[in-house]
């Protein structure tokens, strides 16, 4: 008897349960909705938590990069960029926002690299960074 009545529950278990993906993705959505509140460390948690379901998911490291930008951390801003970058090479505004932090750190040849490949990718409003390149 025991059999026929723990068969039900499993299989209910898994059918319910959401995979990886979209429980990253459902963080994700979370985590975007409190940082445009400006809740910045809830924002983080929830980015935190997508990338622990999905180790690839790109947005969230750029996400996660916007947070620690906006609490002025350039440097593990700088970090996260690299891995949204990593698993998404034409990620353009990771690229240009990789270039801010790297601007606001003193290093102008590293921010004008990063801008010109985000304006190559398609950023189209990145002349104003651009011009003051050589």
């Amino acid at each position: 008897m025991r059999t026929i009545i723990f068969f039900p529950v499993v299989l209910f278990l898994l059918v319910s349960c959401a995979s990886s993906p979209e429980i990253s993705e459902d963080a994700l959505d979370e985590g975007v909705a409190l940082l445009y509140q400006g809740k910045i460390d809830a924002a983080m948690i929830f980015f935190d938590k997508a990338i622990l379901y999905n180790s690839e998911n790109f947005e969230a490291y750029y996400y996660k990069g916007n947070c620690l930008a906006n609490k002025k951390k350039y440097s593990k801003a700088i970090l996260e960029y690299n891995k949204a970058i990593k698993y998404k090479p034409d990620y353009a505004e990771a690229f240009a926002n990789r270039g801010e932090m790297e601007f606001y750190l003193g290093d102008r040849e590293s921010a004008c690299r990063d801008w010109r490949k985000a304006e190559s990718l398609g950023m189209q409003d990145m002349s104003d960074k651009t011009r003051g390149c050589k």
